[in-house]
């Protein structure tokens, strides 16, 4: 119900008391459905990007994307405790080669840079902001990472042994319980050399690829291990890594026999079946061959293998089968197991 005003009710404002500004009409927007106000805040002004040209900005964040150890764009970025981060690549070769610290701060850092993690928001951005270059650095690792599978950790003795034979090990020197701490859960392989006098490697040693079969951790550390002697090696580098109380590197190659040579082959097949032949008596006989399947394995097929298993399972003195284990002439090894198979007169 409309109310109505008497005079009373209102009082009129003289003319000089009025107020000496005005009021507009409120804008149409005002008026209009809610929905249809809305509106996105403006972005963020960036002060700086007039100043800034984009060439200096990629630079700028190129310089800070750095590893610190190749100079270079990280690639497969590593973050260690004390929050630097590195390349993979580069992170495993400072720790493998120096104390186990940190390349720029030189705080402890005993990361397993092999198979940690990367940095996801670190790769993510390099990734984003410089895909040509990264994918790049991607190849350079790559070929990096071809050359880890090459490199074993060492372990010495001084018996020659030779591929096929079975390795039991009763480790509890500190840098081998390292070594099987390393290589248990990732290769599973290690370098047996025969060493017979100073336990050190040279360039051009022949060493022996060896696989864990079976491994167990005593409570007190110590290691007890099967590992089979796969094939032979040469070793083209050797390092020891600081740190680890003297364990042992080297990179190697594979090393097998020459070629025979064409005019040879006819001769080299005649001694292999004779080889055979008289190693079948030797193998088969019920006393010999669970002990031989136990320590040398299977009787090999090819030439070289069989050479190599008949000149380690004969008794032959030792410097023998040290010459023999770095020899490359499968026809001669042959020779010298015929003859001390065939029966005397």
């Amino acid at each position: 119900m409309d109310r109505k005003y008497s005079e009373a009710d209102v009082e009129i404002m003289p003319q000089s008391e009025k107020p000496s500004h005005t009021y507009s009409t409120p804008p149409l927007a005002q008026f209009q459905p809610e929905e249809q106000q809305l509106m996105l805040p403006p972005p963020p002004m960036d002060l700086h990007a007039e100043r800034r040209p984009r060439g200096e900005m990629s630079t700028t964040l190129l310089n800070l994307l750095e590893c610190g150890v190749c100079l270079s764009l990280v690639c497969e970025p590593i973050t260690v405790s004390c929050g630097h981060t590195f390349c993979r690549g580069c992170l495993v070769t400072a720790l493998r080669r120096s104390r186990k610290k940190c390349p720029s701060c030189r705080a402890v850092c005993h990361n397993s840079a092999e198979d940690q993690p990367e940095n996801v928001m670190v790769a993510n951005i390099v990734k984003t902001c410089f895909p040509d270059i990264y994918s790049e650095r991607l190849r350079e690792a790559e070929a990096e990472k071809s050359a880890w599978s090459t490199q074993f950790p060492i372990f010495y003795y001084n018996l020659p042994m030779f591929p096929g034979e079975t390795l039991s090990l009763h480790l509890f020197e500190p840098r081998y319980k390292l070594m099987m701490k390393r290589i248990v859960n990732t290769s599973r392989k290690f370098a047996y050399v025969p060493n017979y006098t100073d336990y050190t490697a040279k360039v051009g040693d022949i060493a022996l690829l060896s696989e864990l079969k079976e491994v167990e951790f005593l409570s007190d550390g110590r290691c007890l291990l099967e590992a089979q002697l796969l094939q032979r090696q040469k070793i083209v580098e050797h390092f020891v890594e600081e740190g680890t109380q003297g364990l042992h590197y080297c990179r190697t190659e594979v090393f097998s026999d020459d070629p025979v040579p064409r005019e040879r082959q006819e001769a080299v097949e005649e001694l292999t079946s004779m080889a055979r032949n008289l190693a079948e008596h030797l193998y088969n006989t019920k006393q010999n061959k669970p002990q031989i399947l136990k320590h040398h394995g299977e009787m090999p097929s090819s030439a070289e293998g069989l050479s190599l298993w008949l000149t380690a399972i004969l008794p032959f003195p030792i410097s023998y089968k040290q010459q023999a284990l770095g020899s490359k002439d499968t026809e001669t090894r042959l020779k010298m197991c015929v003859a001390a198979l065939t029966p005397k007169n």
